[in-house]
């Protein structure tokens, strides 16, 4: 694992494998992007993505569950607000209007990205991890 990745770690193995995948989509779809590829393809990733993300944001709840964390609730509306997000441009995609996703589409994976970043690593210091 290079360098780059070792920011969206968390101490959970199971958790930052997870990370890793959606980290990876998201750099995909942006790669997709800037290299102009049709939208059935962006799609297909777009998809992907948004299959990963439910099941991560289903477990990684479930995980922090016990630990009664703060932000908890802002937590899981974010989760949920990203996926909102992340299918409204799904569906922009599909219906391919005028290319007008792909700027929306880098923007929501950049806030996915980040969200990574923030939530989760502040959360570390109330987490029981090697």
């Amino acid at each position: 694992m290079s360098d780059a990745y070792k920011v969206y770690l968390i101490g959970i193995p199971e958790v930052d494998e997870e990370h890793m995948a959606l980290i990876k989509l998201t750099r995909e779809i942006g790669h997709a992007i800037i290299s102009n590829r049709a939208p059935l393809e962006v799609l297909s990733l777009l998809d992907s993505l948004i299959s990963s993300a439910q099941s991560h944001f289903a477990h990684e709840e479930e995980i922090f569950a016990p630990y009664r964390l703060p932000g908890e609730k802002k937590h899981k509306a974010e989760h949920r607000m990203l996926l909102e997000q992340t299918g409204a441009v799904r569906n922009m995609v599909a219906e391919d209007r005028n290319g007008s996703w792909q700027e929306i589409l880098l923007q929501l994976t950049d806030i996915m990205s980040k969200h990574v970043i923030t939530y989760d690593m502040e959360i570390l210091p109330h987490l029981d991890t090697p």
